[in-house]
């Protein structure tokens, strides 16, 4: 505390710093030379570094730049050192792992470190934006360079990236190397801007991977999958907001394309490959799962490249989303990207891109109801038996037929309680796109060739028992109860609607007296039909 107790010159001002890196000098020497009996003082004027300095390069460092910056380099040098010393004098004796204290003591270097290179960083790049000395991005990048020869000293021969640290020296080398990652990351952010920034952190992310693929380093994997992520989540958080990204560049029937359109595809590209090395299989090890066709066994390496082909998908989606676009282009686009999507998972299938594209359309599925009946099924004056609704709609519910006939190539077993619920998920799905299409559409065309609107009510009646008989006959056809039944309720819910709906006052008579008709002779037909298959499918089944 003796320079703010006796006071000083202002135009002597670079005295305070020098002093400062004076008194860690002995503190940090002390403690190198004594070993453990110094370390409070270590702390004590690492601790009184940090506060002093950062306090005097925040209101008076820009006076004399390159004092600053020599004594922000020449403090974390000094630190490091000593980091550096002790950790070589500690030898192979191996991490404490007895005591909590001790504990604490042996990750206290590591700790030392990182504290000491973000105060480097951040106040480096204040002052570098407040001089104009140097550009910004050249203070991460200098500390990353140092940290990386710290890290490969440490460590050696890249020992750290494929196994654990087991030394006091090897575990300050593993969090030299984490900041160097970190080093990188901030480099990038600082140096680029824009677009330009997120395609280097993509393709970063993809390199760290398949280099970690490559030597087997789960580290470097972990380090490309944390950059790919910062890119994804930049491009969804803050570039669709701000930076002009959205603006425009084209649009094709609803559909905006801008820029930020195409990187967050470039995005979703770069995760489904980022899952595809992952999941290669490890030639040095036989038991390993290779992509030839038979069932995928289940493990940590597939369960990661599943997750990074579903963050694929869901970036395909969000590139679709616009302030500006359609709400029926965007239900159009997400039907092309999941059955796309599902098609591939038939090639590619350790990622279960097909498993994906089923909750991919789903979501088309329920946005699917909003674009077409908020504003209403009249709204869109298309020709008969062509309502773009409806034709969105077919193509969903054959989407969901491709996709469950796709889905048994990811079940080792065809009987799997699993894959059955999964299937039949997708065909319900299908079934109530098909029937809610359709209905809207039969409404439709009668309010269109009939005189009275209020027919409607009455020809959708009808077209309820006409479905519920194709339900039956499917049912029937493929021996599924389930479907037998939803048909049995669907023409049970078709005559109450035909009772208690369909008699209205704004319903003509006629065809009050036809709808009553058709359905009463439907469920005749029914009943005697059904009761005569049942029995002959009991005989065929238990002949005896």
């Amino acid at each position: 505390m003796r320079p703010f107790l006796i006071g000083g010159d202002p135009d002597r001002g670079w005295f305070l710093p020098l002093y400062w890196l004076a008194l860690l000098v002995v503190g940090e020497g002390l403690s190198a030379i004594m070993g453990g009996r110094f370390v409070t003082l270590r702390r004590l004027t690492v601790i009184a570094t940090i506060a002093h300095g950062a306090l005097w390069l925040l209101f008076a460092g820009q006076r004399w730049p390159w004092v600053s910056f020599g004594f922000l380099a020449a403090s974390w040098a000094v630190v490091h050192a000593e980091l550096l010393w002790s950790a070589r004098r500690a030898g192979v004796t191996g991490l404490p792992d007895a005591p909590h204290r001790h504990l604490i003591r042996s990750i206290e270097p590591a700790l030392a470190s990182a504290i000491m290179s973000l105060w480097l960083v951040t106040l480096g790049v204040i002052l570098a934006r407040k001089t104009h000395l140097l550009e910004d991005w050249f203070v991460p990048l200098a500390a990353c360079g140092a940290t990386l020869l710290l890290a490969v000293s440490l460590a050696g021969h890249l020992r750290l990236l494929t196994e654990r640290p087991s030394t006091r020296a090897e575990t300050l080398g593993a969090a030299m190397l984490l900041q160097t990652a970190a080093l990188l990351i901030a480099t990038v952010a600082l140096a680029l801007a824009g677009w330009m920034q997120v395609v280097a952190w993509l393709a970063m992310g993809v390199a760290g991977v398949g280099g970690g693929r490559w030597i087997r380093s789960r580290t470097l994997i972990a380090f490309g999958l944390i950059v790919l992520a910062i890119g994804a989540v930049r491009l969804i958080v803050w570039d669709s907001w701000v930076g002009g990204m959205t603006a425009p560049i084209d649009t094709y029937y609803g559909l905006v394309v801008s820029r930020w359109m195409i990187l967050v595809v470039l995005a979703a590209l770069a995760w489904f490959m980022a899952g595809v090395l992952i999941a290669q299989p490890d030639p040095t090890r036989e038991s390993e799962p290779s992509n030839q066709p038979g069932p995928i066994r289940p493990s940590a390496r597939t369960g990661w490249a599943s997750s990074c082909g579903a963050i694929g998908v869901v970036l395909l989606l969000v590139s679709a989303l616009n302030t500006s676009a359609d709400a029926v282009a965007i239900c159009a686009a997400w039907l092309g990207i999941a059955t796309i999507v599902g098609i591939c998972g038939a090639f590619e299938r350790r990622l279960h891109l097909t498993l994906h594209a089923i909750w991919a359309l789903m979501l088309t599925g329920a946005i699917w109801f909003p674009a077409f009946f908020i504003e209403g099924w009249e709204h869109f004056h298309d020709a008969p038996f062509f309502h773009r609704g409806l034709v969105i709609a077919l193509l969903i519910a054959g989407s969901f037929f491709l996709l469950r006939h796709l889905a048994r190539r990811h079940f080792a077993d065809p009987n799997s309680e699993l894959l059955r619920a999964l299937r039949m998920t997708c065909a319900i799905a299908a079934g109530v796109m098909i029937f809610v299409s359709t209905s809207a559409e039969a409404a439709r065309l009668a309010g269109m060739y009939l005189e009275s609107g209020s027919t409607r009510a009455a020809a959708v009646s009808l077209w309820w028992g006409l479905f519920a008989l194709a339900l039956l006959a499917i049912g029937f056809m493929r021996k599924n109860s389930p479907t037998r039944l939803a048909g049995l309720g669907l023409l049970a819910v078709a005559a109450v609607k035909a009772v208690v709906f369909d008699f209205g006052p704004t319903v003509s008579a006629g065809w009050r007296a036809v709808s009553i008709l058709v359905l009463g002779v439907l469920m005749l037909a029914v009943g005697l039909v059904y009761s005569r298959l049942t029995r002959r499918q009991a005989r065929d089944d238990h002949p005896l």
